[in-house]
């Protein structure tokens, strides 16, 4: 018998909304009924049958959190934050621990979000408690004491009596906050000290409720960590960072060989596709490990490549590769936009030098030595931002750093990212 698989965590939120729960129903048949491509999954991921190889940090994260210890998922774009977050806010709201999925992209750009966050999380709050009481009076009971204006007082006050009536109601401790995209509130040096100063207000309640109150923890994903590395913001005479040196720290790394070919075949499997061993392992070797570009290659070979009988087994030549970079505009706009764009617009230079010095070593396997690099960047940089650099780039599953009796080389994790960036 045919199965769509629904995530609890998109029917939980709407289920007394019989509309929305019949939408979500008629979106998830005719994916899993229909003939969908499922390399081409360009947003971040929900369902747990396309979810791979993170099911050991997944493991970590639930228990730090349940430790009541905050934590920070960082990596470049596209490399699956998100869809780590959606994982374990399934996974904590089935064993019953109240989760607030906040998307920060909403609030970033505008002034009052001190008020507008602290609005949304209460909100979440008392639609969970409705549902563990099967009543709309539970939410029409808080609402009625809930503020227009929120202090740090009365929402910290608030937020533990909700959280008082959850725990009678059955729910675990702590409550699970998770934040998509810090950068999006994060205090700019252009920023006006108002909207610093929310940001302290923000994060000090969040962080009183997790280390005075024991009944909070977070877990927090950017591309870089500033929120937990930056201590005094640039501007004059403000509080310092409330959660700086608060998150524990987890980058996601590539794939490694079996994991990425397990993915391609797990998901050809759900399109009755065969995918050959040696061409996945091909994809893993170009990508460097990198899911959604490893998945996008296999889109573009399924589009392609794949035979009458639902076969992909043969790997590309080499003029196959070039083609693809040529005529794929997914990766390269990925490459172009969501890499080297997002180093210039943070005044990344250093780290794109690397990017490109590298890259044009894609002929030699060792790579450059690094005291070799370090002393090349070092004419235009200090050490220390030279040194910092490189690491950086290594946590990010960027540049990849190999021991020999030579000493220690870096090369570019991701093959066609080099062979894009020569070309």
């Amino acid at each position: 018998m045919p199965v769509a698989p629904i995530p609890i965590s998109e029917i939980e939120p709407v289920s007394h909304q019989r509309k929305q729960c019949e939408s979500i129903l008629t979106s998830y048949v005719r994916r899993y009924l229909g003939k969908s491509d499922f390399f081409n999954e360009r947003n971040s991921i929900s369902d747990k049958l396309l979810f791979f190889g993170r099911q050991s940090l997944l493991v970590k994260l639930e228990d730090t959190l349940l430790k009541k210890q905050s934590v920070g998922i960082f990596g470049v774009r596209k490399s699956g934050k998100t869809s780590v977050m959606n994982q374990i806010s399934s996974l904590l709201r089935l064993k019953s621990f109240p989760v607030i999925n906040i998307d920060l992209q909403v609030f970033g750009e505008e002034a009052g979000i001190r008020n507008r966050i602290f609005k949304e999380i209460v909100c979440q709050l008392h639609k969970l408690l409705a549902l563990s009481e099967d009543t709309d009076e539970a939410i029409d009971r808080f609402s009625s004491i809930s503020p227009e204006e929120y202090t740090s007082e009365n929402f910290v006050e608030l937020f533990e009596k909700i959280s008082a009536s959850l725990t009678q109601n059955g729910f675990g401790m702590p409550v699970v906050i998770l934040l998509d995209e810090m950068e999006r509130i994060m205090p700019r040096p252009a920023d006006s000290i108002e909207k610093v100063k929310e940001f302290n207000v923000i994060m000090g309640c969040l962080r009183a409720l997790s280390q005075e109150k024991k009944i909070l923890s977070m877990l927090v994903t950017d591309v870089y960590p500033d929120c937990n590395r930056v201590n005094q913001w640039p501007q004059k005479n403000i509080s310092s960072n409330p959660v700086y040196k608060f998150f524990e720290e987890f980058y996601l790394a590539p794939f490694k060989e079996e994991q990425t070919v397990d993915m391609l075949q797990d998901i050809g499997n759900l399109m009755g596709l065969e995918v050959g061993e040696l061409l996945a392992k091909d994809i893993h070797d170009k990508s460097g490990g990198h899911p959604y570009i490893a998945r996008q290659i296999a889109h573009y070979m399924y589009d392609n490549l794949a035979s009458e009988e639902s076969l992909l087994a043969t790997p590309m030549s080499e003029e196959d590769w070039a083609e693809m970079l040529i005529d794929f505009d997914e990766i390269s706009n990925y490459f172009e936009k969501g890499i080297l764009e997002h180093f210039s617009a943070r005044n990344l230079d250093i780290e794109t030098m690397i990017l490109e010095k590298l890259s044009g070593l894609i002929e030699d396997s060792k790579g450059m030595q690094y005291d070799r690099l370090i002393v090349e960047l070092s004419r235009g940089f200090s050490k220390r931002r030279s040194v910092e650099a490189v690491s950086h780039l290594s946590k990010l599953g960027l540049v990849k750093q190999t021991k020999s009796a030579e000493g220690r080389f870096l090369t570019l994790s991701i093959p066609i990212l080099a062979t894009w960036m020569v070309n």
